[in-house]
């Protein structure tokens, strides 16, 4: 590297890795290395990258995405990152992170990488983080890249207490993440995407919801000519805890991928023993009948789009066959993001018999349904994608996941918490989550739920039980039924007084035939049904 260049980082606050980002294939090398900012505002801890993905070396733990508990630093995640994959006219394109990235810094302009184009403003394309305590004379303050599309550097205006802003793209069609065999190149996407990171303010020792997690926005931009069909993005990541041995699993109720601590299920110690990215806010569809939202706004006439597929992995590298391995060619990829298995073949459940495109969708906590039970070999961790959409040349899609780990003296404690959090956080508006409030760690006599609220039954579809989960906000009576669907009332599963909170009840179908059922949640004026499905 250049001094010159070494010294107007340092007067810029640019923190500088150890590993190079030199162009691959022989391009012209980058001017300067990779770098990053740290969101450190409350207990979440996360290297921030200027290509998307996440950087552990800043760090002592080997880790990039960290958690305080008391005095410690608990190594949560080694890398995660976006992934968009659809199909073309000419093919299959996608951007990905895979323990490195094939993303490159700055924007995408005329169709081809910034650095390309303008090589002399690589100095501009690093992550730039400011907080509502920032001073005008902060040199990310002051070189606030709006003319990159970042968004208005308003203090009072910026989505949590801190927020990391960075813009990346897919452009560059020699860039691969590590781990990506050679031999499997893909077609890149022309995307650009803004990646907004933000948190809330909390200490150490801050019990609070939002001062135990951080939340990522990705804006996707089509920057290509070509109309790219069934577009699917996602979210893939390595969560590694203490030994690094972590089994995964889905959380369909709550649109939540998450990780637990094997090797410690029956601990004695108080540790971060699970995880979970959950989805808040997907892509957007039309639909008429809906209302979406998208980058704070509420877009009638759309629907955001739930998660559509989950995939699972003990490890990154295996035979195409190998169940579950992470995908290493952009078929797999496809295949994966659709909701098959690598080779493109239907998925069934291994407790219910059925095609799922949620494998170990099951409860670990009970042992129902179809769970990961072993450990995995220091890369496991997971993938989720949304879609599918259709993404037009000029086309933006937005999605919005927040990061959330659970500590506990065993694992299955620790997934009970994370599962309770992600459901609360869901139940957050997009106000709520950017500006804010206390919402206490799994304490019942804080942060009450401010409406009543019926959740989609877990796991479902089940065999022979199922969990259903609702919230009050305020003491009341409460009926909660199940019928099936001639309107027949088959069980009161609840009735009564029901203090303010969150609560669960287990409903067991071992006396009834397979076949879709309706549950029915009355709470005053409020009355809401949810479907379910037993199979047998």
């Amino acid at each position: 590297m250049r001094p010159s260049i070494v010294v107007l980082l340092a007067l810029l606050g640019i923190p500088i890795t150890s590993d190079c980002a030199e162009r691959p294939g022989g391009r012209a090398p980058l001017l300067v290395k990779k770098t990053n900012r740290i969101l450190d505002i409350n207990r979440i801890v996360l290297g921030i990258t200027d290509r998307g993905n996440l950087d552990e070396a800043p760090f002592s733990a080997p880790a990039g995405y960290l958690w305080r508990l008391d005095s410690s630093l608990w190594g949560i995640a080694f890398d995660h990152g976006p992934w968009i994959i659809g199909k073309t006219a000419s093919g299959l394109v996608m951007g990905n992170t895979y323990w490195g990235t094939s993303y490159m810094p700055g924007p995408v302009i005329d169709g081809r990488p910034a650095l390309d184009v303008h090589p002399q403003d690589s100095l501009r394309y690093h992550p730039y983080k400011i907080s509502r305590t920032s001073l005008p004379d902060d040199p990310d303050f002051a070189t606030w890249p709006v003319d990159l599309g970042a968004p208005s550097p308003s203090l009072s205006a910026i989505p949590g207490d801190q927020m990391i802003w960075t813009v990346f793209n897919g452009a560059d069609s020699t860039a691969r993440p590590s781990d990506w065999r050679s031999t499997a190149k893909f077609t890149h996407m022309p995307v650009e995407i803004h990646q907004t990171v933000y948190a809330h303010e909390g200490s150490a020792s801050d019990t609070s919801i939002l001062a135990n997690c951080a939340f990522l926005e990705w804006t996707f931009i089509n920057k290509g000519t070509a109309l790219v069909e069934s577009c699917y993005v996602g979210l893939w990541t390595d969560l590694d805890f203490r030994e690094a041995r972590t089994p995964f699993g889905v959380d369909t109720a709550t649109q939540t991928g998450y990780c637990w601590e094997y090797s410690n299920v029956n601990d004695t110690i108080f540790t971060p023993k699970a995880a979970g990215y959950t989805l808040l806010f997907g892509p957007r569809v039309p639909d008429h009948s809906s209302t979406a939202m998208f980058r704070g706004r509420h877009v009638q006439g759309y629907r955001n789009i739930p998660m559509s597929s989950f995939w699972g992995m003990r490890n990154d590298y295996g035979r195409p066959d190998m169940f579950p391995i992470g995908p290493n060619t952009v078929t797999e990829a496809w295949n994966v993001a659709r909701g098959f298995d690598k080779l493109g073949q239907v998925i069934i459940d291994s407790v219910t018999r059925q095609p799922t495109k949620f494998p170990w969708s099951g409860d670990p906590v009970t042992g129902t349904g179809w769970v990961y039970t072993t450990w995995t070999e220091f890369e496991g961790g997971f993938m989720f994608f949304t879609g599918p959409f259709t993404f037009a040349a000029g086309d933006t899609q937005w999605t919005l996941i927040a990061l959330h780990p659970a500590a506990a003296v065993t694992s299955m404690e620790a997934v009970s918490i994370m599962r309770r959090n992600a459901a609360r956080l869901r139940m957050l508006s997009y106000d709520e989550i950017t500006a804010g409030r206390p919402l206490a760690v799994d304490d019942p006599a804080v942060g009450m739920p401010s409406a009543p609220m019926l959740e989609g039954n877990y796991p479902n579809p089940f065999n022979p039980s199922t969990t259903i989960r609702y919230a009050l906000p305020e003491r009341g009576h409460v009926t909660l039924t199940m019928f099936n669907t001639l309107g027949q009332q088959i069980a009161v599963l609840q009735q009564g007084e029901v203090d303010a909170g969150y609560h669960e009840v287990r409903f067991s179908g071992e006396k009834l035939s397979s076949g879709v059922y309706y549950y029915r949640l009355q709470a005053g004026s409020y009355t809401e049904t949810k479907r379910l499905l037993l199979l047998r």
